[in-house]
């Protein structure tokens, strides 16, 4: 398997974080549902302006990190931090501001399905009430050219492609111009080559704005291309973490299960 042949991100000058700091850092996360532990002591960390990927099978608590990260749910344990700063005890008020240096694209984008796309993506911005309606409309236009989708404003998302809702719900991550940017299985359900689209997208967002990024997916093609690093998540616990070159040389027996795609070995012991 071949992975990105440029994994060094431009631009990352974008980001405020100390370079020898990680933009992400978790230090022994844990969390539990009805007694059921789901992340056993997660440790992960994220340079400012690079990519990480997260892989794993379904079930084993990805998109529960990503919303941990985000803080729509709050850890029973452990340690996050972001651009420097620990957010896993802070009060609702705090961490709403350091929610605003994150973007989430949601699995299956998560646009309202009574709002226009024009309002889907400036929804943020109009909540707050902190940008004037004409630097609004001018910033949700940006961020759909952005993601190369125009003459859409006022279409509903019932009306929209699977590729399109991804695009759209990128462009609504992305208005309030956020440092950290979280994709929970941004391939999931499209086709192939909409599919390497979404990938070129995450490609040129780093690129482009230097953000730092955590790409949830199994889709291992999507983890080569757009991946600086990757780890995988089982059982609790990150079990490997490494480059895309270390990912492709390792005899570690989970990371060849899982990407040679085999129905037997320790992922399923």
């Amino acid at each position: 398997m071949m992975g990105r042949s440029d994994s060094t991100p431009q631009n990352v000058s974008a980001t405020a974080a100390d370079p020898g700091e990680p933009m992400v850092g978790i230090e022994g996360l844990e969390k539990a549902f009805d007694g059921k532990q789901v992340l056993q002591g997660v440790d992960l960390s994220v340079k400012p302006g690079e990519t990480t990927v997260v892989i794993g099978r379904s079930g084993e608590g990805k998109s529960v990190l990503l919303k941990l990260i985000i803080g729509l749910i709050r850890a029973d344990r452990g340690r996050i931090r972001v651009d420097g700063e620990e957010i896993t005890r802070l009060p609702e008020k705090d961490l709403s501001r350091v929610r605003k240096k994150i973007g989430m694209l949601f699995q299956g984008a998560a646009l309202f399905d009574s709002l226009t796309v024009r309002e889907n993506v400036g929804f943020a911005l109009d909540e707050e009430r902190i940008v004037p309606g004409d630097e609004i409309e001018s910033r949700v236009v940006e961020e759909l050219r952005r993601v190369q989708l125009e003459g859409i404003l006022e279409k509903k998302p019932a009306e929209l492609s699977g590729g399109m809702k991804k695009r759209v719900g990128l462009a609504r991550a992305l208005i309030k111009r956020p440092k950290v940017i979280l994709y929970d299985e941004p391939t999931t359900g499209l086709d192939p080559i909409t599919a390497d689209a979404i990938n070129n997208l995450i490609l040129q967002m780093q690129k482009e704005l230097g953000v730092t990024s955590i790409v949830v997916t199994h889709d291992m093609a999507s983890a080569l291309k757009v991946g600086n690093h990757v780890a995988l998540l089982s059982k609790g616990r990150i079990l490997f973490a490494g480059t895309i070159e270390e990912l492709e040389s390792t005899d570690n027996p989970y990371v060849r299960q899982f990407v040679d795609a085999r129905a037997e070995g320790p992922l399923t012991q």
